[in-house]
Parts: C-alpha cells; structure tokens; sequence
C-alpha cells in the first residue's frame, strides 16, 4: 500500500490551485483583450462634428494663417479621436498605424498628417487654399470611416 502523508497531498493542492488560478488570469486576460480589440467606438459625435464645423470656418477664411490652423486643429481632432478609442501608440503617427491596419480608406490621412508636420515644422512651407481643402477633406473622409461625419 501506497502512504502518502498529509504534506505531500498539501503540496499537490497547493500547486494545482496555482495552476487553476494562473488558467483563470488567462482566459480573463483574453477575453478583456478581445473586448478592447471589438470595442466600439466611444467618441462623443456631437463634440467631433461641433468641432469640425469651427475646422470648416477656418477653412474658408480669407486668411491663409486660417488654412494653416484649421490642419492643425484636424489632425488633433482626429488624434484625440484615436485616444478615445483607445488606439494604442506613443503618438499620432503610431496609431494612425494601427488603426490603418483595421480601417484601410484610412491610409490617406497619413498624406494630410504629413503635411500638417510640414506647416508646423518648415518654415517655408506654405498651402494654397485649394490644397488646404484637399487635406482638411482627407481627415474628413477618414472621420466617415470611422462613422463620426
């Protein structure tokens, strides 16, 4: 007959109940991660769309420094929209990245990011107004995409 003294069947306990608990964290730790990936969007639309309209008026200012503002203010709109949906990343460009990658018609925000970093870092750079048009309605595309316009 097999003895099995009382520290020995603790131990067996003790180390199954370790592994159910750690099984348990698993499954837990997945379904979150599930939940976040087919998480809907929780962006307030009336804000988003408040704020395009004052996007818009910059736009068809007369002013070309208006132009200017107006591409800063929606490439935030859209980065501030990417945080509220929880996109992960360090910065703009990284979850733009990311949600290209879910979402491919968002490819061609990345040309209207990229000229927002020309206005705010060279100096002589400058945007007609059509071409400020054209950028301000390819992060307006991107907003549809996403069902926010």
């Amino acid at each position: 007959m097999i003895e099995i003294d009382i520290s020995t069947i603790k131990m067996f306990l003790l180390f199954v109940g370790v592994i159910l608990i750690l099984v348990i964290v698993f499954v837990i730790a997945r379904k979150i991660q599930r939940e976040l990936r087919n998480r809907d969007i929780v962006v307030d639309k009336d804000e988003t769309q408040r704020r395009w309209v004052k996007i818009e008026t910059l736009l068809n200012s007369d002013d070309s420094s208006s132009y200017t503002i107006a591409i800063i203010e929606a490439d935030k709109l859209f980065d501030n929209v990417l945080k509220s949906m929880m996109i992960p990343g360090n910065d703009f460009g990284q979850r733009l990245k990311v949600i290209c990658s879910r979402y491919p018609n968002i490819n061609t925000v990345w040309q209207a990011h990229i000229t927002r970093n020309k206005l705010v870092h060279e100096t002589d750079y400058h945007l007609t107004q059509d071409s400020a048009k054209y950028m301000i309605k390819l992060f307006k595309n991107g907003l549809k995409e996403l069902g926010l316009m």
